[in-house]
Parts: structure tokens; sequence; C-alpha cells
């Protein structure tokens, strides 16, 4: 066993105190920007669900003038985004899923097919 002079255990301890608190705060950043970003995400899921609903459909659903809808694109959806993403509640990844494919099918057009046999349909992937 190695004695350690006592003026050397309390720099070491204070060392150590410094390299603790260092690293808490490094992973208090790291999660605060992992809140961050969970809320951006969050945050533009509801305001693609708006995009898709549309601001009057939206308005009229809740119950408010579609005024009031933008304002809270504005001020409002950011902050909830954020209480969202701290409490854990999130988009859940299947409703991202069906956003992505009902956008692209919006973005490509894509028809339903039609009421024929399936020998009469032609189907190309490219």
């Amino acid at each position: 066993m190695v004695l350690i002079p006592a003026e050397m255990r309390e720099y070491n301890a204070h060392k150590l105190m410094r390299i603790t608190s260092y690293l808490l705060r490094k992973y208090l950043h790291m999660v605060r920007a992992n809140k961050r970003n969970e809320a951006l995400r969050i945050e533009s899921a509801l305001l693609n669900k708006i995009a898709m609903l549309g601001t009057e459909k939206t308005a009229e659903a809740v119950g408010v003038d579609k005024s009031q809808i933008s304002r809270w694109k504005r001020d409002w959806i950011p902050k909830f985004s954020m209480l969202l993403a701290v409490l854990e509640w999130g988009v859940v990844d299947d409703d991202m899923a069906r956003l992505a494919r009902q956008v692209a099918s919006i973005l490509t057009n894509k028809k339903r097919p039609a009421a024929t046999e399936r020998s009469d349909q032609i189907q190309m992937e490219f």
C-alpha cells in the first residue's frame, strides 16, 4: 500500500471533481442537443401533417380561425415540440413512414391501380 500525503489527496480529489464536472457538462450538452434534434423532428412532422390536411381544415377541426393556426405554427409548435421531446413523447416512426409514403405518392402523382384482372395490368419497375 502506498501512502499519499494529505495535500496530494486533496489535489487529486479536486482534480477528480473538475474532471467529473467537465464530463457532466459535456453529457448534459449532448442530451440537450439530442432533445433539440428530436424537437425539430417532431416540429417537422407536425407542420407536415398540418400542410397535408391544410390550414383551413385543421382550423375547422380544432375549432379556431385559420389565422390562429398560422400563429401556432410560428409561436407555439416549436415550443410544444420541445416539450414533447423532453417528455419523450415523439412522433411514432410508423406515422413518419406513412407520411413519407403520402408525400411520395403526391409528388409522383401515383394513380390507383385499375379495377381490372391481374393479367391485364402491366407493372414496370425502375
